[in-house]
């Protein structure tokens, strides 16, 4: 696929919260405890687990197209573009004489991975495109909790501590996306398909709150990290749709 114009790369994106938007609004068609799948030691699932993790990895595609850098290109194409003759020239000059040819052939995928790939760009999405209050908000959105290893799985665990690292959060957000694509490793909550309002807030002595709801947990030595998000969709659609319309403003 060639680069894609400002105002395609807006209309994918609304597109794409349009989509979200859609499968949110299926959630009342699978709220049903009927639907419940014992899993044994592990407790319980449920189908709309599914699609609580489908609209957070839309989301996070948006993240890439609104981070990619305006003149993207695939790899074929940076190797072969007149336009991209001086990024080219520039990673050759850094080659060896002599170099093995898949040492050169990693080096030039490297170089492009750098500028060009899925990871920068959902990175800079992070890191550049929003504002300092918005990333923290994103990062407030995010608990990484330490837990104890071991016991009933139905049950909380002794907590060991909080990661309050944002590179951490960050980190868990790009696998969550990537892992989605390609292992199949499904992060989300199946809670809605039982409890009708569990995206709603809470009024509590008069102020609406929502709390944190796990969504993936996985084992690291003899301890858990189980990972849990305040409000998400919605602030990841915040995220999106502030990003969308500075971009838009833009052109």
């Amino acid at each position: 696929m060639g680069k894609m114009k400002e105002d395609e790369v807006c209309k994918l994106v609304r597109e794409r919260l349009e989509h979200v938007d859609l499968i949110f609004n299926l959630r009342h068609q699978f709220n049903n405890p009927a639907l419940i799948q014992y899993v044994g030691e592990r407790g319980w699932t449920h189908p709309w687990r599914y699609f609580d993790a489908l609209m957070y990895y839309l989301l996070f595609t948006c993240f890439d197209l609104l981070g990619q850098p305006s003149e993207w290109v695939s790899f074929s194409e940076w190797l072969e573009s007149n336009n991209k003759a001086t990024e080219r020239h520039a990673v050759a000059a850094d080659i060896q004489p002599n170099a093995d040819p898949v040492a050169i052939a990693r080096h030039f995928n490297s170089k492009y991975q750098s500028i060009y790939s899925l990871k920068t760009s959902f990175y800079n999405f992070l890191l550049k495109i929003l504002t300092e209050g918005e990333r923290d908000e994103f990062c407030s959105s995010i608990k990484i909790v330490r837990a104890v290893k071991g016991g009933d799985m139905n049950i909380s665990y002794p907590v060991l501590g909080e990661i309050n690292d944002n590179m951490e959060k960050f980190k868990f957000a790009f696998n969550l996306r990537n892992k989605f694509t390609h292992r199949a490793v499904i992060m989300g909550s199946p809670i809605a398909g039982i409890f009708p309002k569990a995206y709603d807030f809470l009024e509590i002595n008069g102020v609406r709150r929502k709390g944190y709801v796990e969504i993936h947990r996985k084992a690291r030595n003899d301890e858990w990290l189980i990972f849990e998000v305040r409000d998400w969709p919605f602030v990841l659609k915040r995220l999106i749709e502030a990003a969308l319309s500075r971009r838009q403003s833009a052109l």
